[in-house]
């Protein structure tokens, strides 16, 4: 009824192109677009809040006099940065960085010649705290180079051979009528067993769910890749393809 009142008072004082022309003008409203541009602005919004600084900064100082030391190389491991304490110790490393699913740790390798090498997870030494830090460095005799272990590029070469064996498994559950097809499937991308030694002061860790392809070892560690789903898988697809003798009462 509003409508029609509407256009009939529009007809006596426009006339009759004049609405037509009025009608022709008008548009339907976008909603996909809006939530379109909604959900973009959502993802984007998502994707900056994931993200923060992660920053540590103190000074250097010999463990035997307590005075500062210049030149010293600190090495971010994670992002491969390096940058050098100055005249008076003092030393700032870190970026602003995405932090998703978490935040990149800030393990930090501190080298000067004719000093023991220290290797430090920042955050987990001094529980976040890492600003305002004095870090000693123990004098040594001995000659000391920044460098990987002996057996960083034997275990990568393995790291790429589990990886690859891994790829070969999931192709062969993925191509065939796999039984439990989907739970192998999950259980292949997320879980195999990586296990670290760290060779500057030998902390070690064990990560049980990992995702299947590892290729570069990290800076300071041995990393021992095993392919734990791929592994069980293959054992027993053998157990069930081996034919057993029924025993008799």
């Amino acid at each position: 009824m509003v409508k029609s009142s509407f256009v009939l008072l529009s007809s006596l004082c426009l006339g009759d192109s004049e609405v037509l022309s009025f009608r022709a003008q008008r548009k339907p409203v976008n909603v996909m677009g809006n939530y379109t541009n909604l959900l973009l602005f959502s993802i984007l919004l998502l994707l900056t809040s994931c993200e923060g600084m992660v920053q540590g900064n103190g000074k250097i100082v010999s463990s035997t006099d307590g005075k500062p030391i210049e030149g010293t190389l600190i090495f971010w491991t994670v992002f491969n940065e390096k940058v050098y304490s100055d005249k008076t110790g003092h030393f700032e490393v870190g970026k602003f960085c995405g932090c998703v699913p978490e935040c990149p740790k800030l393990e930090v390798v501190f080298f000067k010649k004719g000093y023991k090498t220290r290797y430090i997870d920042l955050n987990k030494k001094f529980d976040y705290k890492t600003d305002s830090l004095t870090i000693k460095m123990t004098p040594s005799a001995t000659s000391e180079e920044l460098k990987e272990g002996r057996w960083s590029s034997i275990l990568q070469a393995l790291l790429i051979l589990v990886s690859i064996f891994n790829l070969g498994t999931l192709t062969y559950i993925v191509s065939n009528k796999t039984e439990y097809k989907m739970i192998w499937l999950v259980a292949m991308v997320i879980f195999s067993t990586t296990i670290e030694y760290n060779y500057f002061n030998g902390d070690h860790n064990i990560h049980l769910f990992n995702f299947l392809f590892q290729f570069s070892n990290i800076f300071g560690w041995y990393r021992y890749f095993i392919p734990t789903t791929a592994v069980v898988f293959w054992a027993n697809h053998w157990f069930n393809k081996v034919p057993h003798k029924k025993t008799s009462n």
